[in-house]
Order: structure tokens, then sequence, then C-alpha cells
């Protein structure tokens, strides 16, 4: 679902489209997870989403995060607010991965979860990167693209579902990659 806009990552630094280009792969796997009806599709979609969303999180709250909350007018604010998002995404993502795919609850929970990705893409799309790309030199944003591409080789996110969900054979631990990846990088 690409209701941004076609254009999202033209006229744009290569910090900012680094960043774009990640939710749109999110929101590929949100419709893709939304058209699937197999849960054996939805398993695999869920690990992808997870790994995403861990990733992508990890080095928004590792890199962009503490410049915009230093260096950006009013960032505090606009950072405490995107890590509360954040937060209701790991939810939500804890919630997803440990619901049966093929039950209402699960479908409920990914439009719920879907519905507070697309806000705080939208947030940041509109209002947080164009403030940055406003106050941000242009070598600090060069800088950041660096960071970010660093950040993003060292993220190994591990998705796992459930054991109770995993095929015969394979187990889980039932613990969302995101919470893994957010405590890797807290510490």
């Amino acid at each position: 679902m690409n209701m941004f806009g076609e254009a999202r990552t033209e006229n744009v630094s290569d910090a900012v489209k680094l960043l774009v280009i990640d939710h749109q792969k999110v929101e590929r796997i949100f419709s893709e997870l939304a058209a699937s009806s197999s849960v054996a599709a939805r398993q695999s979609m869920c690990a992808q989403l997870d790994a995403e969303l861990s990733r992508h999180t990890a080095v928004e709250e590792r890199v962009l995060y503490p410049f915009v909350r230093t260096s950006i007018s009013n960032g505090q604010q606009m950072i405490d607010e995107a890590v509360a998002e954040h937060d209701e995404a790991r939810r939500l993502l804890e919630q997803l991965v440990t619901a049966d795919p093929s039950s209402g609850e699960f479908t409920a929970v990914l439009e719920e979860l879907q519905r507070a990705v697309d806000h705080h893409v939208q947030e940041e799309e509109s209002e947080l990167f164009p403030k940055l790309e406003a106050e941000a030199p242009a070598d600090a944003l060069r800088e950041m693209r660096r960071e970010l591409e660093a950040a993003k080789a060292e993220e190994h996110p591990t998705p796992t579902l459930p054991a109770r969900q995993a095929r015969p054979g394979r187990s889980g631990s039932g613990r969302s990659s995101l919470r893994t990846a957010m405590t890797r990088t807290s510490t």
C-alpha cells in the first residue's frame, strides 16, 4: 500500500531515501500478509515483517533518533513520540507472531499493527524527515547515510515464531527479534 505517493524517494537526501525504502519494504510485506490465507505463507511473511521492522527500528533508534534529539529543533519531543510508537509496534508485533495465523485474532492484530506502522511512517515522512533535511547540514546527512548503512549491515535480526506454530522439527523462542534487537542495542 503506497498511501504517501509514488515519489517518496525523489528529491530527498540519501539518508532519508534509505529509510523510506525500508518503509516501502514493510508496506509490501503488510500487503502480502493481508492478501494471504495460507498459514505457512503467513508464518513466513511474519518472520520477514519481524526482521524488517526489527532492523529498521534498531537502526533508527541507534543512528537517526540520537541525532534528531540533539540537533533538530523540537527534536526531543519528536523522538519521544517516535519511540513510544516503536514500543507500540513491538507490543503488537509480539502479539502477531504468537497468534494463530488462521485466526481472526491474527487478522485483527495485523490490521492494528499496520495502522500503527502506517501512522508512524506518515509522521516520519511528512514531519520528521522534512524537518531533518531542512535543519541538518548536507555533510551531516551524508555522514548519517554512512552510519545508517553501517548499522543496517551490523543488525542481524533472527526472527522466530513460537514453537507451537512452527512446523514439525523446528522450534522458536516465541520472542520477537524486535525486542531482542532493541535489548541488544540499548546495552
